[in-house]
């Protein structure tokens, strides 16, 4: 009877072990949040991506959902191109939505907005654009105005004008604050009231994905503009007193676990206006660019010299000291 119970444990042992039973293994840590977001700010992408842009916001009780793709954007960072589509519900622009778009020629229930970039000009299109150029009949002094429809493409901005701009942009990028470090991130995390955590491992567009999550005081937040305004661009300093009246500041980070790529950002807020509670939530994605986006110039448009019409008015709007507005190409 022993050799037998002992030839039957054996045989058990044995079984166990062939069927991988064998005690398991010490599992792996996961990673921290912060070891995430360092793999992701190191991460390679397509040089085709899409960025997608929808929401929420709550007022009043009642909330009302953005479309996932209310703005959509492709570029190609190899060949310096890219391509903008916006549509707005007639819904979202309140009772008398329906209305607004019949005053603009709109037909259909959604004012919608594309813009291209082919590396050398600026096309745009738009149902709205006919009645906006009749609007701008006013202001063209000795501009020939062309013919529009809801469908027709318009070169906006030209090579020339471009560079102008590029020319200014770059400057404007040059004088602005540098960008901070890892250690200098983590020392305005601090001091701001912030933290970030790895939450549940979740599913993205691409598979499994990390969810980091980031949250911000907002009050700390506008103390610590406050005390370094040499840390942020001039324009954000208009956001201060916006800041007091916010009560939560947070995000979600999706990073493909294979990949370190973002996938998806998510911004929320919530504060008070009038003494009523209010939020909105702010998401992006970003993923390959369909192989169906072109940033072929389109064919058949037609010249629209905004800068012709628009420049003079602009530059009396600035004055001597205002930014600088590019001149028309001759």
């Amino acid at each position: 009877m022993r050799l037998a119970a002992l030839i039957t444990a054996a045989a058990l042992a044995a079984a166990l072990t062939v069927a991988g039973c064998s005690p398991a293994a010490t599992p792996t840590p996961p990673p921290d949040a912060s070891s995430v977001l360092t793999a992701a700010s190191k991460a390679t992408y397509p040089t085709k991506l899409e960025f997608t842009l929808g929401g929420s916001y709550t007022a009043s009780g009642a909330t009302t959902t953005l479309p996932d793709k209310l703005l959509t954007i492709d570029i190609d960072t190899a060949a310096g191109t890219g391509s903008v589509h916006f549509a707005v519900p007639a819904s979202l622009l309140g009772a008398s939505g329906g209305a607004a778009l019949a005053q603009l020629g709109i037909t259909g229930d959604s004012i919608t907005f594309d813009a291209l970039y082919d590396g050398k000009a600026v096309y745009a299109k738009s149902p709205a654009m006919p009645a906006l150029v009749t609007q701008l009949a006013a202001l063209a002094q000795g501009v020939t105005l062309p013919q529009l429809g809801p469908d027709t493409w318009a070169k906006v901005l030209d090579e020339a004008t471009i560079q102008q701009i590029a020319g200014a942009a770059k400057g404007a990028v040059e004088s602005a604050p540098p960008s901070a470090s890892a250690t200098e991130l983590k020392t305005v995390l601090e001091q701001t009231g912030g933290s970030i955590t790895l939450g549940a491992q979740t599913t993205g567009a691409g598979g499994p994905a990390y969810d980091v999550k980031l949250t911000v005081d907002p009050a700390k937040l506008q103390a610590y503009m406050t005390a370094h305004p040499e840390q942020f661009p001039a324009s954000q300093a208009q956001t201060l007193s916006a800041l007091g009246q916010l009560t939560s500041i947070s995000a979600d980070v999706l990073i493909d676990v294979a990949t370190s790529r973002v996938e998806q950002v998510t911004l929320a807020i919530a504060g008070t206006e009038s003494g009523s509670p209010v939020s909105a939530s702010l998401k992006v994605s970003i993923a390959d660019a369909p192989a169906s986006v072109s940033f072929a110039a389109p064919a058949n448009a037609v010249d629209l010299p905004l800068v012709k019409i628009l420049g003079p008015l602009l530059q009396s709007m600035m004055g001597a000291g205002g930014l600088p507005i590019p001149t028309a190409a001759p």
